[in-house]
């Protein structure tokens, strides 16, 4: 990990805790150790915080009456660090840990030996049999302590916080483990009322120690602690009065109202089961009386089949000669049959037959028997396994997959021809192994002493890497301990020829998305960012404004910004341009604030590279037929594929601050504004590749602020819909809802412009991808915290646009018809996890504006505490009150709009619903966030 980061937080995993304990048991058992030492591995998120996921245990000893002698098996560490980095090349030695309890002499000189392995190396205390309440983890950091006497400076410890966080499948992994150690002798009432004893004695001598306290300061023994008594006063104030008459029945009014859902859920559990069973009765029934009628069946055949051969059996004596002259000669022809086919199969295989097929095991079997062989050229076997990717990648992209689903093709859709070829392919260890170390070296043959150049075979292996991004993992493909290939690729992305220029800036955006890459190669990263700024814009300006020769590339096109430019729909389906004769070619030409990289002639060669492959681009879409809106080929390279490499590159940039002055110099707000203008439905791909730029960039309240003082609301307004570019309107939404000073300047826009926003997201709440569901649904979920987007929300029927997301999904839906995968299930969850944030929120923030107008009635005098412009921000505690203060104000039979409308469409029922299934998901905290959602909703009512 780099020095230039420094570590703010320490998140510990629920397996490190599991491991040190186990480790500590064991070392218990053999010997009398206090504590034992181990290594951390782990990962820095962003920001400073540090990821613990692992560790393994290293053998220590100490004496317990000299601290300063103390012994670590320095080999041992060396083989298990080795060993680690094999295996898992994304957890990293991050520091190490030891059970203390508390901190040790000799705890500085362990921490320097592991800063061998870890410069920001992190020492966490796990109490292994911790005593008091409270976390078992201490978080420490080496820091340089300066003396004031002038003395040399020397090391100390500093403490960094630190937590406890799991994933999903550590927690159900550790829900799992509490399930299974739990005592089973010991029922749960009994457990229940132990607990509740225990906090009550605990309850009792605090309150003993508060009578104990103010005793002694009422004799005078203590002196008076104002800031104690008034938080003494503000505990009793919170107290209840039991003494009053309505405290009881109010008491069993909220107990009767919690234990009902409880019990319908547990009735509604009790029924389904019931259903089951019974189906399952039923199932086996059938099941059984048809296993006997098939039998029946077969012995009936088999007696029919006996009385047929005794027929057959004398007619065959009958004919005994001629039967043995026909077997000899059948006989005779097997045996030449056999010896052709033995004599095929040991013939070598034909290159140019194996390469003209679509078998992927006959071509590694021919890259098996050819690939030793010195001075082979394996060119034509890797981009032979290209085109066949790139085949199946755009039948893949027929069926519409979602553009932001990452995962590997055969878990979106496991029956795709594409996810099994990967499979296949990724089983070949030695050859991606030498697709990735040897067939990317510029020297591949000069190493081999012979002369001939490596280029073709570095185009065509960055292409076959390139086509099978989806199914790899860039963290493995691109490490730091092989810093070689990155700068190479920088080094071909910044002066090499097409088409490897391109392919290298594409592979270079995939590395990118490892944080630590992008952090390591900084400086190389500032100066090719205006390089590709600068590409960009040329790329884009001889798209929209294409010579007599540059015309004929049937790549995707970019609409121009200008008033002048006009857009002619031919026959053919395709695109052309014409311009005003009045406006000057300076004029079109013109980049704002763009600097054109090297000199005219090597702009003029690139140029001339992407217009020899036009013809070849125009047949491709011919033959391709509608492939074109779908997705944008790697082969040939065209215009549209550099543009949509290049923005592969500067999507992980757009997030990182430093990177920001150069997206301001180079005026790339202009070029994202250029991409989403003027857009044909069917052909957005470049549009979505800028959008998720653009996304990436509003992550910056500047850039933000600047995006809508431009207009880029109004232009996001005007992608047509559906359409691939749609989907990507939903992520910048939610970056545009996620800064709050952004939203304040969309609420101070014309009515017109939130009214359209508004349909627009309600539109992406219906769209067919997941992933523009859920960003709709966190858009609404933030931005109906102001007053005026809310009133527009309800005006267009908003509420039951959301109700209808999870409405009809099959997750909700018990039915023995359709069985979802772990996937699918998975996904569907996550909507239903975004969309009760979201009704949380929505009914939150109409409760407070509902406080507010009560309120007012009964005291005019009131102002209004919260801007209407602002976002409503309440606590918890706030949030309570108000339910309160309304409860006690509103007649009991008070009707309100938003519950009024959940109730019509059957919105409680379906939240009862999901609280049922809540429980059989094992997913920690689900089920309690859903009951709150309901309870609220119904309390507020």
């Amino acid at each position: 990990m780099p020095s230039e980061l420094s570590t703010t937080k320490v998140i510990v995993h629920p397996l490190v805790l599991l491991s040190v304990v186990d480790h500590f048991n064991r070392m218990g058992k053999i010997g009398n150790q206090k504590r034992v030492v181990g290594v951390l591995l782990g990962c820095w998120r962003a920001k400073g915080v540090l990821d613990v996921s692992n560790s393994f245990a290293v053998p220590f000893d100490e004496d317990d009456k000299d601290k300063s002698v103390w012994f670590l098996d320095h080999d041992y560490l060396e083989n298990m660090y080795g060993m680690f980095k094999k295996v898992n090349a994304r957890e990293r030695v991050v520091g190490w840990y030891h059970t203390g309890p508390k901190l040790c002499q000799n705890d500085i000189a362990i921490n320097e030996l592991i800063r061998r392995y870890c410069p920001n190396s992190v020492l966490v205390i796990i109490d292994a049999k911790p005593k008091d309440l409270g976390l078992p983890t201490e978080a420490y950091i080496a820091v340089e302590e300066v003396h004031d006497d002038g003395s040399p400076t020397s090391k100390t410890f500093e403490h960094v916080p630190s937590e406890i966080g799991a994933e999903e499948a550590e927690e159900v992994g550790v829900e799992h483990l509490l399930r299974d150690i739990k005592d089973t002798t010991v029922g749960s009432l009994s457990q229940k009322i132990t607990n509740q004893l225990l906090g009550l004695k605990g309850l009792n001598a605090q309150l003993r120690e508060i009578k104990n306290y103010l005793l002694k300061v009422g004799n005078g023994q203590l002196p008076v602690n104002h800031q104690i008594v008034y938080q003494l006063q503000d505990i009793l104030n919170l107290l209840p009065d039991i003494a009053q008459e309505n405290f009881t029945d109010t008491l069993y009014v909220k107990t009767n109202d919690q234990m009902l859902v409880v019990y319908l859920a547990s009735l509604v559990r009790s029924i389904i089961a019931l259903h089951n069973l019974i189906n399952n009765k039923l199932t086996n029934r059938d099941a059984e009386e048809g296993k006997k009628s098939d039998d029946a069946k077969d012995k009936k055949a088999l007696d029919g089949k006996d009385a047929g051969a005794d027929k057959d059996k004398s007619k065959k004596e009958a004919d005994g000669k001629d039967g043995k002259k026909e077997d000899t000669k059948a006989d005779k022809g097997k045996d030449e049959k056999k010896n052709k086919i033995s004599v095929i199969m040991a013939s070598p295989l034909d290159p140019d037959e194996v390469l003209a097929g679509t078998d992927l095991s006959r071509i590694f079997q021919l890259w098996d028997e050819k690939h030793s062989v010195p001075g082979y050229d394996p060119e034509p076997i890797v981009t032979r396994l290209a085109e066949l990717f790139e085949a199946e990648i755009e039948a893949y992209m027929m069926k519409d997959p979602d553009p932001f689903d990452e995962r590997h093709p055969s878990r979106t859709d496991p029956n795709c021809e594409l996810g099994r070829m990967l499979k296949s392919l990724f089983r070949k260890d030695h050859f991606m192994t030498r697709l990735v170390n040897d067939y990317l070296r510029d020297n591949f043959f000069t190493r081999q002493n012979v002369q001939q150049s490596s280029h073709a075979l570095n185009v065509a292996a960055c292409r076959l890497i390139l086509v099978i991004m989806p199914g790899l993992d860039t963290s493995a493909v691109f490490q730091l301990e092989y810093d070689y290939l990155i700068k190479r690729l920088y080094g071909w992305a910044e002066s090499s020829p097409e088409p490897l220029q391109s392919y290298a800036t594409g592979l270079l955006g995939a590395a990118m998305e490892v944080q630590e890459i992008t952090v390591n190669f900084r400086e190389q990263n500032i100066r090719l960012l205006p390089i590709m700024l600068n590409r960009l814009h040329r790329l884009q300006q001889a798209h929209l404004h294409p010579t007599p020769s540059t015309s004929r590339a049937g790549s995707p096109r970019v609409a121009s910004r200008s008033a002048n430019s006009s857009l002619v729909a031919s026959p053919a389906g395709s695109t052309i341009h014409t311009a005003d004769a009045d406006a000057s070619p300076a004029a079109t030409m013109e980049v704002a604030g763009a600097e054109v990289d090297g000199d005219d002639a090597m702009a003029h060669e690139h140029e001339m590279e992407l217009d020899g492959e036009g013809d070849q681009s125009s047949q491709a879409s011919r033959t391709g037929g509608s492939g074109r809106g779908i997705m944008i080929p790697f082969y040939p390279v065209t215009s549209a594929t550099s543009q949509m490499l290049i923005l592969h590159y500067l999507t992980p940039m757009g997030e990182y601050q430093e990177f920001l002055p150069h997206v301001f110099e180079h005026n790339a707000m202009q070029l994202i504004f250029r991409y989403i203008e003027h857009l044909d439905p069917k052909d957005t791909c470049l549009a979505f590749e800028a959008l998720k730029y653009l996304a990436s960039l509003l992550c910056h309240k500047k850039f933000s602020l600047e995006f809508i003082a431009n207009g880029g609301l109004e232009r996001l307004l005007k992608i047509p819909r559906p359409s691939l570019a749609a989907t990507g309107v939903s992520i910048a939404f939610y970056y545009l809802a996620y800064c709050e000073d952004t939203m304040e300047r969309i609420c101070q826009m014309p009515r017109e412009i939130i009214t359209e926003m508004v349909s627009y997201a309600l539109w992406l709440l219906g769209c067919p991808h997941d992933s523009g569901r859920c960003h709709a649904t966190m858009f609404v979920g933030l931005s109906c915290q102001f007053k005026i987007i809310l009133d527009e929300f309800d005006k267009q029927d908003g509420i039951r646009r959301l109700y209808n997301v999870i409405a009809v999904l099959p997750v909700l839906v018990v039915t023995d018809d359709y069985q979802m995968n772990e996937d699918e299930e998975a996904a569907e969850r996550l909507v239903i996890r975004h969309v009760c944030i979201a009704l949380k929120k929505y009914f939150e923030n109409h409760l407070y504006y509902k406080y507010i107008q009560v309120t007012r009635q009964q005291e005019p005098a009131g102002r209004l505490t919260q801007p209407v412009l602002k976002a409503v921000k309440n606590s918890p505690e706030v949030i309570s009150q108000q339910i309160s203060t309304l409860q006690e104000l509103l007649p009991m039979k008070a009707h309100w709009a938003p519950v009024d409308d959940l109730l019509k469409l059957g919105g409680v029922s379906l939240l009862l619903r999901i609280i049922l299934h809540t429980f059989d998901w094992s997913y920690s905290g689900r089920n309690k966030r859903c009951t709150n959602n309901i309870s609220r909703a119904c309390q507020t009512k």
